[in-house]
């Protein structure tokens, strides 16, 4: 999937949209599609099955002008196929995203770096680090329509139907390159 993205950043106005979101491929392919910015083909699910995969289609459509950059991850799962934490680097205006699968058997804290200057960040300013874990699709429940959730969310500031739950890290005051 990554090489749909690496693709895309020499041709920006291709578009791949993958047919694979079915019950075998998750929760996999839909993190994949979310962290990497790739939007999946929603029109092929039964009713029930939109119902419940909006939110994560919703997420994927809203990442999906993520860029691929190349930041000097470590680990990098692409050079150190012995690494279980896969990382991509990712770019949009004014945000760098570096997005995390891990392979490890069990959960565990595992420190991921990159270069804020090619993520596209200034060095000299502070970086927030905020972790999006995604909720497990096959738990999903049938979504509220949009207009009533973006309703709701204007009015309240209560985001419902979220595919992922947003935790801030913590703050990094003063990055520093090697």
């Amino acid at each position: 999937m990554a090489t749909i993205k690496i693709r895309q950043r020499f041709d920006p106005k291709q578009r791949c949209i993958p047919l694979y979101w079915h019950p075998n491929t998750q929760p996999y392919f839909g993190n994949y599609c979310i962290g990497l910015g790739i939007c999946p083909a929603q029109y092929f699910f039964s009713q029930s099955q939109q119902a419940t995969h909006l939110p994560y289609t919703v997420a994927a459509y809203e990442t999906r002008h993520l860029q691929w950059a190349e930041a000097d991850l470590r680990p990098d799962y692409r050079r150190d196929r012995l690494t279980r934490v896969e990382a991509y680097a990712l770019t949009s205006p004014g945000a760098g995203v570096i997005s995390v699968i891990s392979h490890l058997p069990r959960a565990e804290e595992v420190e991921v770096s990159a270069d804020t200057a090619r993520l596209g960040l200034d060095p000299r300013q502070p970086v927030y680090v905020w972790l999006y874990r995604l909720n497990d699709i096959r738990e999903a429940k049938p979504a509220y329509p949009m207009p009533l959730t973006r309703k709701l969310y204007s009015e309240t500031g209560w985001g419902l139907d979220l595919a992922a739950q947003p935790q801030l890290l913590r703050l990094i005051a003063q990055p520093v390159s090697e």
